[in-house]
């Protein structure tokens, strides 16, 4: 079977819909609305996401030039990603500015900003007590390592000729060890948020999404009608462990570090298969929900945004349900205003300055988690 997402890079709505799931139950976490680990999971498939749209990105460049042009990909990246968070950061100082002038929190708001746009915020949390408003870039942090790593190593391996079951094996060879040595590091009573912001206990999560990428990629069109069969009913029952993780308030954070974040890229790969070889039955219909593709396109802005507005609504004394409305409502209101106004123009022209050579291995307007 080949399917048009699998191969073309035609947008697959579904995945919109998924990542609308992953932003909101985030920004409902810290809203403090649901369960206690819903905002970890939903950075968790977050980074599953990743992995798979950029390696899919890269073996479709790769199989339709013969090549892929790092330079192109890096401006790409640049220009999707960069513009978005640098208006956030220069944001947050100028409102600590204008709060406290030139005192300790205005030096701290610029040590904050420093941190985010370096993008080493993931080894800062992890490693140091160091905290701001910023602090939830360390996921983009570890994305931007991600990007300069896997695909010149993923080219290398392709240009000389390593079989695509091998690259697989060792995609998912990889995410068993990055999830053992967490599990181990949880048993051995490691400080937890080393555990959690570590870029090798959580790199896992991601690789699991690049094997999903090379299995579509190279063997879609095997997949018959009762493979076809199968993974939409497991495809149903991994949308309900994601479900249970989101939602369900008696999975705490040990379990998270220990095994939650094993248990739900498995589940999210398995619907992200299911979605792009168009096999996920009611769960991609439920996906495919108007209002879930639209918090997926505004889920980077609505990603960056939404916590340093949370902690600076908190400091104005609304307090209960208002208080949660308000963060609510501005933080969605700013996160379309950054799609609309600053995103789109810079998507637009990623597109007119850094299209491939081949419209075929250009057709891929999700290539990042956050687009």
């Amino acid at each position: 079977m080949e399917t048009a997402g699998a191969k073309t890079g035609v947008r697959v709505p579904s995945l919109d819909g998924l990542r609308g799931v992953a932003v909101l139950s985030v920004v409902a976490y810290h809203l403090g609305v649901v369960g206690s680990a819903s905002g970890f999971y939903g950075l968790s498939i977050f980074f599953t996401l990743s992995g798979f749209l950029i390696t899919n990105l890269l073996l479709r460049e790769f199989e339709a030039t013969h090549n892929v042009s790092f330079r192109r990909f890096y401006v790409r990246r640049g220009l999707r990603l960069l513009p978005a968070l640098m208006a956030t950061v220069a944001a947050y100082v100028l409102v600590v500015a204008l709060a406290d002038g030139w005192s300790d929190g205005l030096r701290h708001a610029l040590a904050a900003a420093g941190v985010s746009l370096s993008y080493v915020a993931n080894f800062v949390v992890a490693f140091s007590h160091f905290g701001s408003p910023l602090n939830h870039v360390w996921s983009l942090a570890q994305e931007e390592q991600f990007y300069v790593l896997w695909p010149p190593l993923l080219v290398w391996a392709l240009r000389r000729g390593v079989d695509a079951a091998h690259i697989l094996w060792l995609l998912l060879a990889g995410f068993v060890v990055s999830a053992g040595w967490r599990a181990w590091l949880t048993a051995a009573h490691v400080r937890s948020l080393r555990v959690e912001f570590g870029p090798d206990t959580r790199a896992g999560e991601m690789l699991i999404g690049c094997a999903v990428a090379v299995a579509v990629v190279y063997w879609s069109r095997d997949v018959g009608a009762e493979a076809q069969r199968r993974l939409r009913i497991a495809s149903t029952a991994a949308a309900l462990v994601l479900a249970g993780h989101l939602f369900v308030t008696g999975l705490g954070y040990r379990y998270a570090l220990a095994a939650g974040f094993t248990v739900v890229p498995i589940a999210t790969a398995t619907v992200i298969g299911a979605c792009v070889l168009g096999v996920d039955g009611p769960v991609g219909a439920a996906l495919r929900f108007p209002v879930l593709r639209w918090f997926g396109r505004i889920s980077y802005g609505l990603y960056l945004i939404h916590y340093p507005v949370f902690i600076g609504l908190h400091k104005t004394g609304l307090t209960g349900a208002r208080l949660v409305v308000v963060e609510a409502v501005l933080a969605v209101a700013l996160a379309a205003l950054s799609f609309y106004v600053i995103e789109q123009p810079f998507l637009r022209l990623k597109e007119r300055v850094a299209r491939p050579p081949q419209e075929t291995a250009s057709r891929s307007p999700q290539s990042s988690i956050y687009d």
